[in-house]
Order: C-alpha cells, then sequence, then structure tokens
C-alpha cells in the first residue's frame, strides 16, 4: 500500500477567516463560564489549540516580575521552543485557577471543544461565519492578536516574531484583518492640494479692497478677547485698541475702536 505524504501548509488557511472585535471578545468572555482563561488567552497570545490544550502550570511563570510562558517544542507546531510575555490580566485570570495544581498538571483539563465554542458564540450574539463568509472559528483568535498588534502600530518584525511567523506575508496578508484597520479614517489625516472658497476669501484683501474681519487676541487680562469689527466706511479696518488698564485696576477694562481710514485722513 502507497503512503500518502502528509502536505504543509505552512501557515495557509484552509478557510478565510476574520478578527474578532474588541466588543466581540468581551461578549464572548462574559457568556465562558469555566472557559474564560481559555478563551483569554487565545487572543492575547496567539496559541493555537492545539497547543493551548497541551499546556502544563509548568510553562507559565506567573510569579516573577514580568510573567512570561515557556511553550515546549514538543507542543508547538514549528516544533520550536516559544517563549511570550502574558498580558497583566491573562496573569491575573491564571493565577485565579491555578489553585493547588502540580507542576505537571494541565493548565485547561477540559479544554473547549469545537461545538463549544460555537454554542458560546451563539450566546455571545457573534456569528460563526459573516456576510462576506469568513469564519470567526477558534483559530480566528489567533488572527485578532495579529490584527490588534497591526492597529497598535507594533513593527513588523516584532508582530512576526510574537506571531512566531517566518514569513511576513503570513502577518501583513493572512492574519490581519484589514477592515478592522480604521482604513476609513486614515483618509482624515491626509493633506488638502485644493484651497477652499474661506481660504481663498483670507487672502484676497489686497486685491479686491473689501473688508475683512480677521480674529485678534488681545493680551489684556487673562480672560480677556477681542475680535476686529469691520466698518462700512472707505472700506477700511477697524482695529480694536485696547487701554492698557484692568477693570479691576481702575481702568474701563473694554476696548476703544479705532478707524484707520480716519487716521490717514486727519494726517
Amino acid at each position: 500500500m502507497l503512503s500518502v505524504e502528509k502536505v504543509k501548509t505552512e501557515g495557509r488557511q484552509t478557510r478565510e477567516r476574520r478578527a474578532f472585535t474588541i466588543d466581540e471578545i468581551k461578549r464572548l468572555l462574559a457568556v465562558a463560564g469555566k472557559n474564560k482563561a481559555a478563551y483569554l488567552m487565545a487572543p492575547h497570545t496567539g496559541l493555537r489549540r492545539g497547543e493551548l490544550s497541551q499546556l502544563k502550570w509548568a510553562d507559565l511563570h506567573l510569579d516573577e516580575a514580568r510573567p512570561f510562558a515557556i511553550v515546549r517544542s514538543s507542543t508547538t507546531k514549528n516544533s520550536k521552543v516559544a517563549p511570550m510575555t502574558l498580558h497583566p490580566e491573562l496573569v491575573a485570570i491564571l493565577r485565579e485557577i491555578k489553585g493547588e495544581s502540580q507542576p505537571e498538571a494541565l493548565v485547561f483539563e477540559r479544554f473547549p471543544r469545537i461545538e463549544r465554542f460555537k454554542l458560546d458564540l451563539k450566546k455571545a450574539g457573534i456569528p460563526y461565519q459573516d456576510t462576506l463568509g469568513r469564519y470567526a472559528d477558534f483559530h480566528a483568535l489567533r488572527n485578532t492578536l495579529c490584527t490588534n498588534l497591526a492597529k497598535a502600530g507594533v513593527p513588523r518584525r516584532t508582530a512576526m516574531a510574537i506571531m512566531r511567523h517566518s514569513d511576513g506575508k503570513l502577518t501583513d496578508k493572512t492574519y490581519t484583518d484589514e477592515n478592522l484597520l480604521g482604513t476609513e479614517t486614515a483618509i482624515d489625516v491626509l493633506p488638502s492640494f485644493i484651497e477652499s472658497s474661506s481660504q481663498g476669501a483670507s487672502q484676497g484683501f489686497g486685491a479686491t479692497g473689501q473688508n475683512v474681519s480677521l480674529p485678534v487676541t488681545t493680551s489684556v487680562g487673562p480672560e480677556v478677547a477681542q475680535t476686529l469689527v469691520t466698518k462700512g466706511v472707505c472700506h477700511g479696518l477697524a482695529l480694536p485698541v485696547t487701554t492698557g488698564q484692568n477693570a479691576g485696576d481702575g481702568g474701563s477694562g473694554g476696548a476703544r475702536t479705532r478707524n484707520l481710514c480716519r487716521d490717514r485722513a486727519a494726517l
């Protein structure tokens, strides 16, 4: 009988997945019950189902100044040791469930099966498959980590290391959900190339000789702000001229208007 060689997918997804939103993760955790720690650890570490299900307490170092995990090479997909820093909220919940567990005991004695995960998704009001045909299965929690790293501006090479990817294309294209990157708001920060009508009007005084009101803030008192007003005489500018005193010092505390056209005529 001929042997069949196992096909290596090398990180390629066999189905299209999407990342969970922050709100969806919160809703999922709210209905997770005993599975809360497992559902939280997946999007914070990117560990796969098989890796999480074989995790032992000896792999976790929760009492260090900066808690971390050392995932054994015998359990990882690429057969390499995977050291990773643990998020503070994940450390807190792991400490809660640890109790008197022995080092060689599994962290998740009864890891949730796919059916259980689907049921929890339904309870949380999260569709297992969206209108675009993308899946929100357990492995999509790994996509969630990668997407959150991209949204946070984490450098690509750093994200690759956290995701344990040898090819940046996996990080950028396969595991990052571009629909959650805020591409629509990114347009708002682009520069404008055409002057608006309001900009043109503010710059046209010298050519047209028309009145223009320009906002000017005086320095008399911390709360005093004066605005230039226009006069319809001589097409000139009327400037506010403050006295040198505040009302509290016995002065008027106000401003008198100076007509530049009238002053010029008097010269």
